[in-house]
């Protein structure tokens, strides 16, 4: 049985299986990948250690990526298969990554270990031209993108997928404080405490939530709660009622259909850009101190979920920031002033929604929500970080 990677509370990105007898050439590639922002589990412990055995496999687990580094070494060591072996046995093969050190004839059985898993070599994919760039698209986008990312540059970009359009809108980077500013603290929660400047690089974000017509397109299913059968307009509506999982899963299916770095945003990326960046005024809510003006929300809602787009935009051009459906980001909970662990089953989601008040839909509040949560109030949003000119 696999282990399914979004519920799992990682350590580290990158568990290194090698020989000791590579022990030059392994602790080279784990200072390039560390020196590239990428955390190593590097196996310094000595078998004597009583716990040797379960700090090692605790962390194969608990890794996001088994880089396994072959050679005759790893193939003749009484351990290293042991770690390979158990790999394939709890992680999906995108996650399993071997880099030939050397080149050698493989035995049978470590063959057979890694049919269908991501191969390079080492002579022909160098260290920080090849394995790094490679290692850095499965930790964002869950797969190793056939030919070269495109570069993504101007003020917006129309991405096609299939016969329709997922529009993004470029967040120029910066410095800007969020959380309980001063427009906020009336109805600021203990959790939007205290408010500290964020520094962020240039992104993009898609204009509107997540359609139910890109959803079912992406993933072939469509189980949002309304779907407004018999209203020809439905597919305009947000994607709802879908769990974290199933957010990250579009993700990983979205960038590898469109060979582009998609991800959920974090909350830092969400609350910047809903404030407007660079070009921000201040406001309450996404683009205005009125919430009538920008969401749909519970005093005007109808009970439901509306078409994207039919409120104003924000400074940015982004629709829907504010109200209509919460939206995931992909970081954990945690209390400001203290850095968010990494994994974890618990995430912020941002915006409120149709059936909340107008104070939950402040640009600043934060809500905390288990990865299984789903309701007809809460969908997504995606952000592209990297390849941006």
């Amino acid at each position: 049985m696999k282990i399914k990677s979004e519920v799992m509370e990682y350590k580290y990105d990158v568990f290194i299986s090698y020989s000791h007898k590579d022990t030059n050439i392994a602790d080279s590639i784990c200072k390039a990948l560390t020196d590239a922002g990428i955390s190593c589990f590097f196996d310094d412990i000595s078998v004597d250690n009583p716990d040797w055995l379960y700090k090692i496999t605790d962390a194969i687990v608990k890794s996001k990526i088994f880089l396994y580094l072959g050679s005759k070494n790893t193939s003749t060591a009484k351990i290293t298969p042991k770690e390979l072996l158990l790999a394939v046995n709890h992680k999906e093969t995108s996650c399993i990554y071997c880099y030939f050190i050397e080149e050698h004839t493989l035995p049978l059985e470590i063959e057979f270990l890694l049919v269908n898993v991501n191969q390079r070599h080492m002579s022909e994919h160098p260290i920080n031209t090849g394995l790094i760039p490679d290692i850095k698209n499965l930790l964002s986008i869950g797969f190793i993108p056939s030919k070269p990312i495109p570069t993504i540059e101007g003020n917006s970009v129309s991405i096609a997928i299939g016969l329709l359009q997922l529009e993004m809108i470029r967040i120029d980077g910066g410095t800007l404080n969020i959380g309980a500013t001063p427009e906020q603290t009336e109805y600021a929660d203990t959790n939007e405490h205290p408010a500290y400047e964020v520094l962020l690089p240039t992104y993009y974000m898609s204009k509107y939530p997540i359609t139910q017509d890109i959803w079912e397109y992406v993933m072939g299913y469509n189980k949002s709660h309304f779907k407004h059968k018999g209203d020809s307009s439905y597919k305009n509506y947000p994607a709802e009622h879908l769990t974290y999982d199933e957010a990250q899963e579009f993700v990983r299916r979205l960038s590898k259909l469109t060979n582009l770095p998609f991800s959920i945003p974090t909350e830092e990326e969400w609350e910047y850009a809903a404030r407007g960046g660079q070009k921000s005024r201040g406001c309450i809510y996404a683009g205005s101190n009125d919430i009538e003006d920008v969401a749909w929300y519970h005093d005007n809602s109808g009970r439901t979920t509306h078409p994207v787009g039919q409120k104003l935009p924000n400074e940015l051009g982004l629709y829907d920031m504010c109200g209509n459906v919460w939206e995931w980001t992909e970081t954990p909970a945690h209390s400001y002033g203290i850095k968010a662990s990494p994994g974890g089953n618990v995430l912020i989601r941002r915006g409120g929604s149709w059936w909340h008040e107008a104070r939950n839909c402040r640009v600043s509040r934060r809500y905390p929500s288990d990865h299984a949560k789903k309701t007809s109030g809460l969908g997504l949003r995606v952000v592209i970080r990297n390849n941006i000119k």
